[in-house]
């Protein structure tokens, strides 16, 4: 299920899979975009996440925030995914921020 709605202050983009529900809002008067992720993030699930950084660093939204409230499990394919989306929007003249970060998303990234 995908779901995106044009406006011209931004646009909001849905996806889903089984394992993995990603909503993406973007914020003009901040100049940034924010990912609410919610479910697991492994090797199966993973490819949605990369998909959505990329796509929204190709239409020149590089300044993400992803709300990782919502992540029950990561394992490190999910980790090497938010290493690269660093790295992609960095290169892009952006960032990529967590917020919300679980217990689960701190224990691995320690």
């Amino acid at each position: 299920m995908a779901a995106e709605t044009d406006r011209v202050t931004g646009w909001r983009y849905e996806a889903m899979s089984r394992e993995l529900s990603i909503g993406v809002d973007h914020y003009g008067h901040a100049d940034c975009t924010v990912i609410t992720v919610v479910g697991d993030i492994d090797r199966n699930s993973s490819e949605l996440l990369r998909e959505t950084i990329e796509r929204l660093v190709s239409d020149y939204r590089p300044r993400i925030v992803l709300d990782a409230g919502g992540i029950t499990f990561c394992d490190s394919t999910g980790l090497r995914i938010l290493l690269s989306g660093a790295r992609v929007t960095s290169e892009a003249g952006g960032w990529l921020r967590l917020a919300g970060v679980s217990d689960v998303l701190k224990r691995l990234c320690r």
